[in-house]
């Protein structure tokens, strides 16, 4: 269980949702809930008690429909439920579902508060993401993340996962556990390559003084 927020990380979420506009999120201090836009998908209510985990997400959904990121409303989902068992008996849970613009699902969200988010990590990876990630579909991402209350303006702090290349926990463990700690922005980026150690985009350390003078160039143009 997370623990319980002081005054000021609870305001600094609040003042965090606010200053994104409010056209995904509200916050209602009074009553301490948060209302998601009724055009965002979900299988819960839209009103939400504000605890620690809860303000995580309406950051994050609030951050990934900013101008930041440009995710339309239509392409998100909230607190969706998969059904799985005999006859669907039972279901998962997932935090947020991001889709392509066919409506294909493009990346499985496990969001988790801030004083969470390295205690839970393994266990979240393995079974919320791998897990459940056959019953959304062939997302490009599996994604733990968390917004932690600090600095001037809110960022995403992640662990995103090629899904179309480790298709499961063992194997992406056996890999070394590759993955991007940045959320790629602009839904119709689905080419994205993140910086990942010995990735395609992993930093070149082999420039030559003309790369660096070729650089220079065409910066100043």
């Amino acid at each position: 269980m997370s623990k319980t927020l002081t005054a000021q990380e609870r305001e600094w979420y609040f003042a965090a949702i606010e200053g994104l506009g409010g056209a995904a999120v509200t916050v209602d201090r009074a009553a301490e809930t948060v209302t998601y836009n009724s055009a965002i998908e979900s299988h819960e209510s839209h009103v939400k008690s504000a605890d620690a985990e809860e303000l995580a997400h309406a950051v994050m959904i609030g951050l990934l429909h900013s101008k930041d990121y440009k995710y339309p409303l239509g392409i998100l989902g909230h607190e969706i439920h998969f059904a799985h068992g005999s006859k669907g008996s039972m279901s998962d849970e997932v935090d947020i579902l991001v889709r392509d613009s066919d409506q294909l699902p493009y990346a499985l969200v496990e969001l988790k508060a801030a004083s969470q988010f390295i205690k839970d990590k393994s266990d979240a990876i393995k079974n919320q993401l791998f897990g459940t990630a056959p019953l959304v579909g062939s997302p490009k991402l599996l994604v733990y993340a968390t917004v932690e209350p600090k600095g001037a303006k809110p960022k995403i702090r992640a662990i995103c996962i090629d899904y179309t290349k480790h298709k499961s926990y063992e194997d992406w463990r056996k890999a070394g556990e590759p993955h991007s700690e940045v959320f790629p922005e602009d839904y119709r980026d689905l080419e994205f390559q993140p910086y990942v150690n010995e990735g395609i985009n992993d930093l070149v350390l082999d420039s030559t003084q003309a790369d660096f003078q070729g650089s220079c160039t065409r910066f100043s143009q």
